[in-house]
């Protein structure tokens, strides 16, 4: 299996550990690692990689020892368990900078750290993606002015040419011999694993965007709707579905688009606005 220090989910980790042994020994299951971590309860290990209990320092510490981790693995997976713990964005991102430090003490020039400080980067501020898509829209051969100019909330020039240093640095433009820059690819798009703070800042960011944006252009410039439905959960992941494939599709069309003059944003949010009839709290070992 993945070495701890790929993963930024330890119940995930924990999962693939558990299938991973029983790969080998036919008999090892969720008790079994429970009994060697010395947890009573034989189900407590199922639960807590199924989201309805939580770790604690001390268990957190009582896993790792049965899972023989060396003292590097222990810091990382009790930092990783932490990290997924914790609701305040501002603690979350810490640790999340904890745990790439982490990586990078351990691999050195690790390819986590490599992917994930771009995306830091890139996605830390809103107007970058605004900023590739309009190359990729204009001819752009280094007036940062007239770029910035376009840019809806407006940006400063030398916003526009960091922004544009960013991109090139990042492979994600580059420079043609004739000066004028181009996009490496038309579409881009975070993927499903928003487990980042870093992304999720980005969302929030672009949330506040779309807010601004309705009292900035009027309706026939935007489109903005909402709906509240009383559905259950096998239904939420059949509309979560169809989500993604819309998205899927959008992008296509986005690529298909020979007269494309304009760069839009799209957000889409779906979220529970209650709690379930029989929920309960989780709870903590």
């Amino acid at each position: 299996m993945k070495s701890l220090f790929e993963y930024l989910d330890y119940r995930l980790y924990l999962a693939d550990y558990i299938a991973d042994q029983k790969k080998t020994t036919r008999l090892f299951s969720f008790k079994t690692l429970a009994d060697k971590a010395g947890f009573g309860a034989r189900d407590f290990l199922y639960r807590v990689i199924k989201g309805q209990r939580n770790l604690t320092d001390k268990s957190a510490r009582q896993v790792s020892t049965a899972l023989c981790h060396t003292s590097a693995e222990a810091e990382y997976f009790k930092t990783l368990v932490f990290y997924n713990q914790e609701d305040n964005p501002g603690h979350k991102e810490r640790l999340y900078h904890t745990l790439i430090s982490l990586n990078t003490r351990k691999h050195g020039t690790a390819h986590l750290r490599h992917v994930r400080e771009e995306q830091y980067e890139y996605y830390s501020t809103w107007y970058h993606s605004v900023v590739r898509s309009l190359i990729d829209l204009h001819r752009f051969s280094g007036d940062f002015a007239r770029l910035a100019g376009k840019v809806r909330p407006q940006i400063t020039t030398r916003q526009a040419k960091s922004s544009v240093q960013l991109l090139e640095s990042l492979g994600l433009i580059i420079k043609e011999s004739d000066g004028t820059y181009r996009v490496t690819d038309k579409t881009i798009t975070t993927g499903p694993d928003l487990s980042s703070p870093v992304i999720r800042n980005y969302h929030r960011a672009t949330i506040d965007m779309a807010s601004r944006a309705m009292d900035i252009w009027p309706g026939e410039e935007r489109d903005t709707s909402s709906l509240t439905l009383g559905i259950s959960k096998q239904t939420f992941e059949k509309m979560r579905k169809k989500l993604r494939e819309f998205r899927h599709e959008l992008l296509q069309l986005a690529r298909d688009d020979k007269e494309a003059d304009r760069a839009y944003h799209l957000n889409l949010h779906f979220f529970p606005v209650s709690s379930g009839i029989e929920e309960k709290p989780t709870r903590h070992l």
